[in-house]
């Protein structure tokens, strides 16, 4: 067994549960067996799964890997992370039983430092042997509360009084497969032995020969302390259920100086936020969803600065708007960015806008952006951004370290340094957005630099 974990966790409890469904035939199998890896675990990375040392598909939090097929027999397996340097490091390792014609689900939930593994054995049954229009579903639940779940299923256009109770739920214990007839549905939950609707979720098609399990999870997004429902198959990508009444929220930045006191209006509904100053984010404005149409206004003089952006807000999405001035433009523009607020603990999603436009009378149509640790340069470094053009964005992954953050542009192949920030802590639990900006030398000092960024940290408030 191989242990290369750069810190000692705990052992991870695991959990073995055996149900019966419908699924692939056996035919189409060779009977084969197989294992997919679902990702619950709510600061986690992404984590791979390796089986008999060879690297296979992996999930982040709220996604499934690929289902893959083995030979009936036993394997050592074991679930890691890429750290920013490339390394794969291991957090728990286990033999697992892969039996013909059955899938094992291995359902990773908790902490990512100490991180429960509960295995689902899910039995393939002949489609040639099963009734018609027929699909299986189950349930678990994976709350971190103690709390458990009475479930209904509603047919289409049903509301709850029509609604048939289907189970409820204990923590990590995956429900008998019940059998229905395919269609459209929806899903009601209320708390065990109550009859106040806690979820309705939107309705959606199950379609027959298919075995889902649906994941009862923790949402860590818009609405604090809310849950959602993941449905899991054969297939790669979960089916995400949100709560119907679930909201979106959207913030601003105002990277325009020249206007120190703005508000953001959603004009449809009237709903404004509280003056800002330049280069900060509002609170945060919660709407149902739908499509809004913003505009910001300057509070000094009553100008409306922007107008008529369209922006499209989903349940439990999170955006971050940016107004700033495109030299290619007379008037400001605005632009979006989803946010994730997931509480990541071992690695962060680190969002970079390029708001630059020129430096000394050249005109950068891209920078690049390097994070390095102590004593690393930005040629040793993995951990980069490049090529961010102007007026767009990139993702990069970094663990939870401090960091020099080097932006750089290429001069006629040279590389020139515009910002320099040393020992960033990005070490809070969440994710990071960072915008670039050229300093308004009118109102604010230029003398050590021309350009400035701006960190803001986006994570879910954590209900216990």
């Amino acid at each position: 067994m191989k242990l290369n974990q750069t810190k000692k966790l705990a052992l991870p409890a695991l959990i073995g549960l055996a149900l019966t469904g419908c699924g692939s035939s056996s035919s189409d199998s060779n009977n084969n067996g197989y294992i997919q890896l679902y990702n619950g675990s709510y600061n986690s990375p992404k984590t791979f799964l390796f089986i008999e040392d060879v690297q296979r598909t992996g999930s982040k939090f709220g996604a499934v890997s690929t289902r893959h097929s083995y030979q009936s027999d036993t394997y050592e397996v074991s679930y890691e992370y890429q750290n920013d340097d490339g390394d794969y490091k291991s957090i728990f390792e286990q033999d697992v039983k892969i039996n013909s014609d059955q899938k094992q689900l291995i359902i990773m939930t908790g902490d990512f430092a100490e991180p429960t593994f509960t295995e689902i054995s899910i039995e393939d049954v002949d489609e040639s042997n099963s009734d018609d229009e027929l699909f299986s579903l189950a349930f678990i639940n994976t709350v971190g509360s103690d709390v458990n779940f009475d479930v209904y299923l509603a047919s289409e256009d049903d509301d709850f009084t029509d609604a048939d109770f289907v189970t409820t739920t204990t923590k990590l214990s995956a429900s008998d497969f019940i059998t229905y007839t395919e269609g459209k549905f929806s899903l009601y939950i209320t708390k065990a032995g109550e009859d106040e609707v806690i979820f309705r979720s939107t309705e959606t098609s199950l379609y027959d020969g298919i075995s889902y399990i649906a994941i009862i999870r923790d949402v860590y997004g818009v609405t604090d302390g809310s849950i959602t429902i993941d449905l899991v198959s054969d297939s790669n990508n979960v089916i995400a259920l949100k709560h119907e009444d679930a909201q979106g929220q959207i913030h601003f930045y105002n990277s325009l100086n020249q206007y120190e006191n703005v508000t953001f209006t959603a004009t449809n509904l009237d709903n404004s936020t509280a003056p800002i100053a330049s280069d900060s984010f509002s609170e945060y404005m919660k709407l149902v969803p739908g499509d809004y149409t913003i505009s910001m206004t300057d509070e000094a003089t009553g100008e409306v600065v922007i107008e008529k952006y369209l922006i499209t807000l989903n349940r439990e999405e999170s955006l971050a708007a940016i107004v700033y001035q495109d030299n290619d433009r007379i008037q400001p523009s605005m632009k979006s960015i989803t946010e994730n607020l997931s509480p990541n603990s071992t690695s962060h999603d680190i969002q970079i806008i390029n708001l630059i436009n020129s430096s000394n009378g050249i005109e950068l149509s891209q920078l690049d952006v390097f994070f390095t640790k102590s004593g690393e340069s930005i040629e040793d470094t993995n951990t980069f951004a490049k090529n961010i053009t102007k007026y767009q964005h990139k993702s990069v992954a970094i663990d939870n370290e401090t960091y020099t953050i080097q932006v750089v542009f290429d001069d006629d192949g040279q590389l020139r340094s515009l910002i320099t920030v040393p020992e960033q802590a990005f070490t809070q639990d969440g994710n990071y957005i960072i915008v670039l900006e050229e300093k308004d030398c009118n109102t604010e000092n230029c003398d050590d630099a021309e350009f400035k960024l701006t960190i803001e940290h986006t994570v879910a408030n954590i209900v216990e």
